[in-house]
C-alpha cells in the first residue's frame, strides 16, 4: 500500500511540473524585476538537454535551471581613446603638478599627459517589487492588467523598472589651472603687424581749423600751403586771419592796393602812393556808374573800378531782399578831385596822394550813417561780397585817447573776398563790438529810404 501512495505523490509531482501548477520561488540572487515561471526558460535563452535533463542556455552560453533569469552581461569594455602623446583628453584640462604637465579628469583625478581619463562606472540597476510600480510611474489598467505608466507615457508590466530618461548633468565652474608654459620659458615679444600686411587702412588725419576760422586742414601740415592766404606789403604771404609783419599790412586779392597801413604811411610822412603809378596817372580799369549826390538830390554818372562795381552790385540786390536800401554816393576821385575834396575840409579828407578813392575801390554809400540798418547790415555782411570797413590804426586810437573804431560808417573798400576776410579778422573785436551796440539800440535806428531807379543812359 505504501509504494502505491508512493508512486502516487511522485506522479502528481510530475504532471504539476509539467503543468506549472507549482512556481519556484526566486533566487536570492535573482533581480526581482523578472518573473520567470518554473518550467519556462528567460526570454533571452533557448531550451536544451544537459546530461538528461532540461536546461536553459543563455546568451553567454552558461546553462541555467529552467525558472532562472540569465545573469546580466558585463557592461562592454570602454572604447580606446586614440589621444596624442603631448595632449590631455577632450574631458580633462591641462594642470602642472610637482613641477610636470598633467591632466585633471572630470572627476578631480589627475592623469598623465597621453592618457584617457577613466569611464563613470554605470548606475546601479534598479530593482522593482513583482507587485509594485517603479517609484517614477503611476498605477494603470490596461486591457483589463494591471499596468505601470512610465513619464514617457511608455506602459511596463508591474516589477519592471521604467526606461532611464538620460538627465544632461549641471555645468560644473570653471577650474583655475596654472599656465602650460613653464615659469622660465619667456614669451616671445609680439611685433606689430603694418597697416600694410592686414590691409587696414590708416585712420584719418586729425582735421584742425585755419586761422581764418572757415577752412579746416589735414593737421601737421604747414598753414601756408594748406590755407586760403593774403600778400603783405612785404611781399611775404599770411594765412587769412592771421597778422603780418610787425609795421606791414596786406595787399588786396590783385595785389595792386596795401590796405590797412595807409593811415601809418601818412603819419610816418612816407613817399609810398595809394594809386597805381607814382606819377599820378589815373587808373585805367575804371567804368561809369550811378551815384545818388546829397546836394542835388539827383542822380549822376560817378566812376568806380570794374570789379568793386560788379561786386556792389550784387551786395545791394542781397541787401535789397533784407529791406536794406544801398546807393553808391561817391566812388573813384582823380587826384585834381581829391585835391579840392582836401582843400574843403582837411578834417574828413585824405591828404592828396593817400587816399584809398584814387584806386577807383573806395564807394561812399549814400545815407549811411552810425544809426541805420544799413550800417548794422554792412557789418555782419559785407566781408562776404569782398567789401572792407575802414578803421583807425592802432596808433592812431591811442594818439585819441580812443578804442580802434570804425572811422566812417558809410565809407567801403572792396578788397577782393579773401583780403576782406583778412581785414575783418584782424579786426573782429572792434566789428563784434560795434555789433553789439547797434543791436542794443535797434528801436532807434532808421532806414536809408528807398529811391527811384536810376537813368543810366
Amino acid at each position: 500500500m505504501k509504494h502505491l501512495i508512493l508512486t502516487a505523490t511522485l506522479f502528481v509531482a510530475i504532471v504539476a511540473m509539467v503543468c506549472g501548477c507549482a512556481s519556484t520561488p526566486a533566487k536570492p540572487d535573482e533581480p526581482a524585476g523578472k518573473q520567470i515561471t518554473a518550467n519556462e526558460c528567460d526570454p533571452v535563452a533557448k531550451p536544451a538537454v544537459v546530461d538528461g535533463k532540461f536546461k536553459c542556455e543563455c546568451p553567454d552560453k552558461s546553462k541555467v535551471d529552467m525558472g532562472v533569469v540569465c545573469p546580466e552581461p558585463p557592461p562592454p569594455p570602454p572604447a580606446n581613446k586614440e589621444i596624442a602623446p603631448n595632449a590631455c583628453d577632450s574631458k580633462a584640462k591641462p594642470a602642472i603638478v610637482d613641477g610636470k604637465f598633467a591632466c585633471e579628469c572630470p572627476d578631480k583625478k589627475v592623469v598623465g599627459i597621453g592618457t584617457a581619463c577613466p569611464e563613470p562606472p554605470p548606475p546601479p540597476k534598479k530593482v522593482v517589487a513583482p507587485n509594485a510600480c517603479d517609484d517614477v510611474a503611476k498605477p494603470a489598467v490596461v486591457d483589463g492588467k494591471f499596468k505601470c505608466e512610465c513619464p514617457d507615457k511608455s506602459k511596463v508590466d508591474m516589477g519592471v523598472a521604467c526606461p532611464e530618461v538620460k538627465v544632461p548633468p549641471p555645468a560644473s565652474p570653471p577650474v583655475k589651472t596654472e599656465p602650460l608654459l613653464p615659469a622660465k620659458i619667456e614669451p616671445l615679444p609680439l611685433v606689430p603687424a603694418s597697416p600694410a600686411a592686414v590691409n587696414v587702412p590708416p585712420p584719418p588725419p586729425k582735421k584742425v581749423n585755419c586761422p581764418d576760422g572757415q577752412t579746416e586742414y589735414d593737421e601737421g601740415k604747414d598753414p601756408l600751403t594748406a590755407c586760403p592766404t593774403v600778400t603783405c606789403t612785404g611781399g611775404k604771404k599770411t594765412p587769412i586771419g592771421q597778422a603780418c609783419p610787425k609795421g606791414e599790412g596786406f595787399l588786396d586779392d590783385n595785389g595792386k592796393y596795401p590796405l590797412d597801413v595807409y593811415v601809418r604811411l601818412i603819419e610816418a610822412k612816407a613817399s609810398f602812393k595809394m594809386v597805381p603809378k607814382r606819377d599820378g596817372a589815373e587808373p585805367t580799369d575804371i567804368v561809369p556808374a550811378m551815384g545818388f549826390q546829397y546836394g542835388t538830390k539827383a542822380w549822376m554818372r560817378i566812376y568806380i573800378r570794374e570789379d568793386a562795381l560788379e561786386a556792389f552790385e550784387k551786395m545791394a540786390s542781397a541787401a535789397e531782399i533784407e529791406g536794406v536800401h544801398l546807393y553808391l554816393n561817391d566812388a573813384f576821385r582823380a587826384e585834381a578831385d581829391q585835391k579840392a575834396e582836401y582843400k574843403r575840409d582837411k578834417t574828413k579828407a585824405e591828404v592828396p596822394g593817400f587816399s584809398q578813392h584814387e584806386t577807383g575801390v573806395a564807394a561812399d554809400l549814400y545815407g549811411v550813417h552810425k544809426n541805420t540798418f544799413e550800417y548794422l547790415w554792412l557789418l555782419k555782411n559785407a566781408y562776404r561780397f569782398g567789401f572792407s570797413a575802414s578803421y583807425d590804426s592802432e596808433e592812431k586810437a591811442q594818439k585819441k585817447g580812443t578804442a580802434v573804431k570804425k572811422v566812417e560808417p558809410w565809407h567801403w573798400v572792396y578788397a577782393g573776398p579773401k583780403a576782406a576776410l583778412h581785414y575783418y579778422m584782424a579786426y573782429k573785436a572792434a566789428n563784434e563790438a560795434m555789433i553789439a551796440e547797434l543791436e542794443g539800440k535797434k528801436q532807434v535806428l532808421e532806414h536809408v529810404l528807398a529811391l527811384p531807379p536810376a537813368d543810366k543812359k
